[in-house]
């Protein structure tokens, strides 16, 4: 169970850094 969890956390958190990369991408456009 513990590993879903961990899995879920990890793919918000990869989400998370996508979004962050496209901001500053925009920023320096």
């Amino acid at each position: 169970m513990w590993v879903n969890c961990w899995l879920d956390s990890y793919t918000n958190i990869s989400m998370i850094v996508v979004v962050l990369l496209q901001i500053q991408v925009r920023q320096c456009g």
